[in-house]
């Protein structure tokens, strides 16, 4: 079994060595290396081709693309992995064994969609629930492709929205769940995740995760979602306001 580990890149040069070095690391060697960058200008090419000779099997692919997801998708066609993993720059692996514990997972249950373990987001442990309901989806949860090995096959035959641009990941996963994908919760840490990331600007994230609930739910999950929003808001000022009062 061999995984195919996808970076996607543009312009994040002082990441690379973070992030790579967290793979060069790992103790499980069966994996391939797949860089798409979308036409960096920043020197990252130069960085990428520094590491190149490090990896046995690395391959990078340079020129323009429609943001992070179609690199994603991009990638996925040149993934030769029976296995995918998106690994972000700025992110990394928890530990040097994540590869070679998931391998040994799914060689004993070799018939799910994808295997998804736990990460840490700044100082906390993210810790995903076993099963995904709709309902899980419909409030705005999700559980990140850092956390996420996701079979070849599931990913050309259900490619990511790229019209969606902080929430394909999250209605990717909601379609195949939909359709009937088998899942499996593996109690592993698989990555520390860059809390600096594109997704990390909240306002935009707000605006798409709208549009992908209106693409899963419709016109009344929207309403719900903000509905939800609403009470949340109203919560987190009532929780404020004592903080003060008692400080």
């Amino acid at each position: 079994m061999m995984f195919t580990i996808i970076v996607v890149s543009y312009n994040n040069k002082d990441l690379i060595g973070r992030t790579l070095n967290s793979l060069l690391n790992q103790n499980f060697k069966e994996y391939e290396l797949v860089v798409i960058d979308g036409g960096s200008s920043d020197g990252s090419l130069d960085e990428f081709n520094n590491y190149k000779l490090l990896f046995p099997n690395f391959y990078l692919i340079s020129e323009p693309d429609d943001g992070i997801y179609d690199a994603m998708n991009k990638g996925v066609k040149y993934a030769s992995g029976d296995y995918i993993y998106f690994l972000n720059l700025g992110d990394a692996f928890f530990n040097n064994d994540v590869l070679l514990n998931v391998s040994q997972i799914i060689k004993k249950n070799y018939m799910y969609a994808i295997y998804y373990g736990n990460i840490v987001w700044g100082e906390q442990v993210i810790n995903y629930p076993r099963k995904l309901s709709m309902i899980y989806f419909l409030f705005e949860r999700m559980v990140c492709h850092q956390a996420i090995f996701a079979s070849k096959s599931y990913l050309l035959n259900y490619p990511f929205d790229i019209t969606l641009r902080l929430c394909a990941d999250r209605d990717w996963l909601t379609r195949i769940i939909r359709e009937g994908a088998l899942y499996k919760k593996i109690d592993i840490i698989i990555a520390k995740y860059d809390i600096n990331g594109a997704s990390s600007n909240y306002n935009r994230y707000n605006v798409d995760s709208i549009r992908a609930i209106r693409k899963s739910f419709g016109v009344l999950g929207v309403i719900i979602v903000k509905v939800k929003r609403f009470f949340g808001k109203i919560l987190r000022s009532i929780k404020h306001v004592c903080s003060n009062k008692f400080d």
